[in-house]
């Protein structure tokens, strides 16, 4: 929808300015002044399309910037039907190739996303090559249809594509805008907040965090067997220390809090 809407208006602008439907008459061009600077300014809207897109594509997230696009230049396309004047219908005819432009870099943004790197060349190539058969479709509606003098049924067909297509763009099964790209297909990629869970257990953090704490942790069984605290002290000793190894006191970024009163023994000497 979005490549027959795109290729129509381009091919539809050109159409809607011959006179008699004929391009060429005699040898020479039947378009005047005034139809190629008509023209001209309906192919300045590819500017403020990429512009538009560039602007929404991450604020607005991918399926919503296209498919908002798409819906707008399916409005502005349906204007053309009302038989305007030659300003009026050069202004929508802007209006619609600037939205559905925007939404068609959208959506070659959107596609390789969409899909994981061991089948992203694959996926964007056969969502291309069907594209294409869009492309080569739009020429029946915006050529043939206007010279059989069925203007208006080729601008309300151009005008149902591309709204429908918008339609559809937000009911996309996911948004990719943000997230990280897959490597496979299935994988998942926890969130920033599953990457970030921190435990309330500060040894459950020292245990995720160190690279060593397997082996403290059996070094500390080992202690805890043979009736030593980890501070060097035994069990039960009343020296007041908290039992951290010297290992989780140096572990950058854990603060460890350690009773540093001294006992009953120390402060006599003292």
């Amino acid at each position: 929808a979005c490549s027959i809407g795109y290729y129509g208006l381009v091919i539809l602008t050109t159409e809607l300015h011959l006179e008699g439907g004929k391009a060429c008459e005699g040898g020479a061009p039947t378009f005047g002044q005034e139809d190629y600077l008509n023209i001209f300014i309906t192919t300045l809207a590819e500017v403020p399309g990429l512009i538009l897109a560039e602007l929404t594509i991450d604020r607005l997230g991918r399926r919503k910037s296209m498919g908002g696009t798409m819906v707008l230049g399916g409005l502005s396309t349906v204007f053309l039907t009302f038989g305007l004047s030659t300003n009026a219908e050069t202004v929508f005819l802007f209006l619609s190739r600037c939205f559905v432009l925007s939404s068609f870099t959208v959506l070659y943004i959107y596609t390789p996303e969409a899909y994981p790197t061991t089948s992203r060349s694959l996926g964007l190539g056969i969502n291309n090559a069907y594209a294409r058969m869009g492309g080569m479709v739009a020429p029946f509606i915006a050529v043939n249809l206007p010279e059989a003098g069925l203007e208006v049924l080729a601008e309300l067909i151009l005008t149902v594509l591309v709204t429908v297509g918008g339609i559809a763009s937000f009911l996309l099964p996911f948004e990719t805008a943000g997230k990280e790209l897959k490597e496979t297909a299935g994988e998942l990629k926890p969130g920033l907040l599953e990457m970030a869970e921190i435990p309330a257990d500060h040894a459950a953090m020292f245990e995720i965090g160190t690279p060593n704490s397997n082996e403290a942790s059996g070094r500390g069984a080992r202690m805890a067997e043979d009736g030593v605290a980890p501070d060097g002290g035994s069990h039960g000793s009343g020296s007041g220390k908290s039992g951290h190894s010297k290992a989780e006191e140096q572990y950058v970024g854990l603060e460890v809090h350690t009773d540093s009163r001294p006992n009953g023994d120390e402060a006599d000497a003292v």
